[in-house]
């Protein structure tokens, strides 16, 4: 009897190993790193790109790179050609996820956390008064614009067989630039300044939010 209980006893042993080993190793097989190209950008007059880093059971860190100018042209209301607007510059953001699910997998789940962003971009705005009277006078304002933003974002990713990386995220938070109130007057630009790492509402409020949609490869 006593080699029966010792037999079932080591039996169990070896099948929780057993078990443990197994989900070690699918945990080895999942992916530790993302590289990921932000969708909404180009609508947006930029490019970005993201690069996410497992660093614990369910946390990420991630560096986002990104390139003004590269992206179309926004469209500021009017209905005709009479406001012009160009910018280029970089922009540098860093953030950390904590993801909630039910697997070991990083990169699949509901996800919050922070992130610190800084943009600096030379910024050209072009535009024509007293457009219906024959006194057009052509108005150019230059400047070079920087930009702090700190946000708190929420969103959801979802993992595709371990190798393409689907995220929709949103973010609220403040920034603050140093760009002269002054010259929003006459734009139709005027009630949302999009400083490329968060969108700023209203002149006298520092309120930012943000939105994306990447996706990307992961590794």
């Amino acid at each position: 009897m006593s080699k029966f209980i010792v037999l079932i006893f080591s039996m169990i042993c070896f099948l929780s190993n057993l078990s443990s080993f197994n989900r070690n190793g699918e945990a080895k097989k999942l992916p530790k790193n993302a590289f990921s190209f932000n969708l909404f950008a180009p609508l947006n007059y930029y490019s970005e790109f993201i690069y996410e880093r497992k660093v614990d059971s369910l946390k990420l860190v991630s560096a986002n790179l990104g390139l003004i100018g590269l992206g179309n042209m926004p469209y500021d209301g009017s209905w005709d050609d009479s406001y012009l607007y160009q910018a280029n510059g970089v922009f540098l953001k860093l953030g950390f996820k904590k993801v909630f699910s039910k697997s070991s997998n990083a990169f699949k789940g509901f996800y919050y956390g922070p992130e610190i962003g800084f943009s600096m971009f030379n910024e050209v705005r072009t535009w024509n008064t007293n457009l219906y009277t024959s006194n057009v006078k052509k108005v150019k304002y230059e400047n070079n614009i920087m930009v702090l933003s700190v946000l708190f974002k929420l969103g959801y990713q979802l993992s595709l067989k371990n190798k393409i990386l689907i995220d929709l995220y949103g973010g609220i938070g403040v920034c603050a630039d140093n760009r002269d109130n002054k010259t929003n007057l006459n734009f139709n630009y005027s009630s949302k300044e999009n400083n490329f790492i968060a969108r700023r509402y209203f002149e006298t409020n520092r309120l930012a939010t943000q939105l994306g949609l990447k996706i990307g490869y992961l590794f």
